[in-house]
């Protein structure tokens, strides 16, 4: 035998107990357990994940394990989200909600810092759900992004002119092979900072690089201009890096040659 109290005078009227305990007797004549129901109820509250259990799960399962930038992850999330967010479950969240923040953020730092903290949003409540920790539609399903439109830029001839004299001027080595070998190859900052001798190939003039923003190794074909630039870095047979950092080993170091490949380009 359970009690269950339906409300307490004068919070709760006479009329209003009396139609509780009609609708309490019906549960029951059904086989139903009112009691019971509602303490399943609370207790499933009680165990619901909140949303900085989330985001610990979201970054320590999955972020930093398969993606190289999980830094910028977690920076957006510090940036843009609450910290009210923490402490609150994860059913709380609601579309409209999602959509108010996507418009706000979009207004205050730009549509495309909208857009990455939409989809950046919308894996993380995906991932609550294939892991069990969401029961409800995912909150950021279906959001409309921001159209971004696609600038491009192109130096001018007075431009690439003070560009190339800047590299002839450059003393240090580093930076008068690093910008032209950017150009040439058109490959991101990092992978080009971080490039080893041994994934270079003189003899098929091909350069491997093993990790991608895919995940996945490339061999990207080396023009002449960009071979020759490596043939004369004063790191080669020095280092296992292109561009190693500042050691006292290479400040002896002298360059040679650099500069006259860039004397005779456009502008």
């Amino acid at each position: 035998m359970c009690r269950d109290t339906l409300g307490r005078f004068p919070d709760l009227s006479v009329v209003e107990a009396r139609a509780k305990a009609l609708e309490h007797k019906a549960e029951i004549a059904r086989g139903e357990n009112p009691v019971g129901q509602r303490d399943a109820e609370r207790a499933s509250l009680r165990a619901e994940k909140t949303f900085a259990q989330l985001v610990d799960e979201y970054l320590n399962l999955h972020a930093k394990p398969h993606k190289r930038s999980w830094l910028e992850d977690e920076r957006m999330i510090r940036r843009y989200l609450s910290s009210s967010w923490s402490s609150r479950r994860l059913s709380d969240f609601s579309r409209h909600e999602m959509v108010r923040l996507h418009q706000t953020v979009g207004r205050d730092h730009g549509h495309y810092a909208a857009n990455r903290l939409v989809a950046l949003l919308r894996t993380m409540f995906n991932r609550a759900k294939l892991w069990g920790m969401l029961k409800e539609e995912n909150p950021v399903r279906g959001i409309k992004l921001f159209h971004e439109e696609k600038r491009e830029r192109f130096l001018t001839a007075d431009e690439i002119a003070r560009l190339n004299q800047a590299l002839i001027n450059e003393p240090d080595w580093r930076w008068r092979a690093f910008f032209p070998l950017s150009l040439l190859l058109g490959t991101r900052r990092g992978e080009l900072a971080t490039a080893r001798w041994a994934d270079i190939d003189f003899q098929q003039a091909v350069w491997r690089i093993p990790n991608t923003k895919s995940g996945r190794p490339h061999l990207l074909p080396l023009p002449g201009t960009a071979v020759q630039i490596l043939e004369r870095l004063p790191s080669r047979n020095n280092s296992e890096w292109l561009f190693p950092e500042r050691r006292r080993t290479l400040r002896s170091i002298r360059p040679q040659g650099l500069g006259s490949e860039f004397e005779s380009g456009p502008g």
